[in-house]
């Protein structure tokens, strides 16, 4: 299925899938699909990746964006505590 597509990417941290996914994201109104990209682009952590959660934590829909805002924050909040290690 297309969420598992998505997982695996994430998986395999494959940059290269960062812009179908930025696609994909801003097209998609299914809930599950677009929260498997938001965990994928975490997971790629690359700036572009992060870029795309960000814009995503502004979605249309309030569950994505409380969603999005949820896995940013995680995402900041754990890289700060690796950089004072």
């Amino acid at each position: 299925t297309l969420q598992r597509v998505i997982w695996i990417i994430g998986n395999l941290r494959l940059e290269k899938a960062v812009p179908k996914l930025s696609i994909l994201a801003k097209d998609c109104q299914d809930f599950v699909i677009v929260t498997e990209i938001i965990n994928t682009l975490i997971k790629i952590g690359t700036s572009d990746a992060i870029k795309i959660v960000e814009e995503l934590s502004t979605h249309t829909s309030n569950i994505i964006r409380k969603y999005a805002s949820e896995k940013l924050n995680y995402y900041l909040t754990r890289n700060d505590t690796e950089r004072l290690k």
